[in-house]
């Protein structure tokens, strides 16, 4: 295989292989931190919402038995096998905890390429394709503390404001000419 050509619009393309993208994983404890914000901004922090949770699934299963009871006449409850549908009930908040903790330690995946940017967090991920790149933002806090704002348009045709935290490696000249790249609707060479 041949090497590709370095796009000289993107200045870091050797250092990267020329393979005309940058990626980075959001710092571990700065995906926490918005993790928690997200859990608390839903409740899921709360001990209520748990007994909430716990109580929805207890009463949706009384409520589905005595639907059936009357439906179908109160004989069916034999053949029901009742303490593993009560379990069944009380298992999904150790699910849901369950989750929540992968959501914590799974950090954000930011890839910037020259025809789309996506941002993945576990199975869920944002594309935003070329010329739909409204405008960005990078903001420096210190030397290795940078946050990157973008607003945009996704595939679903929803307008987004996103931030993410740029890792310390990301070099951000080279990040401003690949967005730059990306809100031109100008085709890539």
């Amino acid at each position: 295989m041949g090497r590709r050509k370095a796009d000289k619009r993107f200045p870091n393309n050797g250092a990267m292989g020329g393979n005309q993208r940058i990626r980075w994983w959001e710092p571990w404890g700065l995906t926490c931190r918005r993790g928690i914000r997200q859990l608390r901004g839903m409740g899921a922090l709360n001990p209520m919402w748990w007994l909430r949770l716990v109580g929805l699934g207890l009463g949706g299963f009384a409520a589905l038995c005595v639907v059936a009871g009357l439906a179908f006449g109160w004989q069916f409850l034999q053949f029901v096998p009742i303490g593993r549908t009560l379990v069944a009930a009380l298992v999904m908040p150790p699910i849901l905890l369950g989750g929540f903790l992968v959501t914590l330690m799974c950090p954000l995946q930011v890839d910037v390429r020259h025809k789309h940017l996506t941002a993945t967090h576990g199975q869920s991920a944002i594309r935003i394709k070329r010329g739909d790149l409204h405008s960005f933002r990078v903001d420096s806090f210190s030397p290795s503390l940078r946050r990157l704002t973008l607003r945009g348009r996704t595939i679903r045709n929803n307008v987004v404001t996103l931030r993410y935290w740029l890792g310390p490696h990301v070099d951000a000249e080279a990040l401003v000419a690949m967005l730059r790249c990306l809100q031109s609707d100008q085709p890539a060479r």
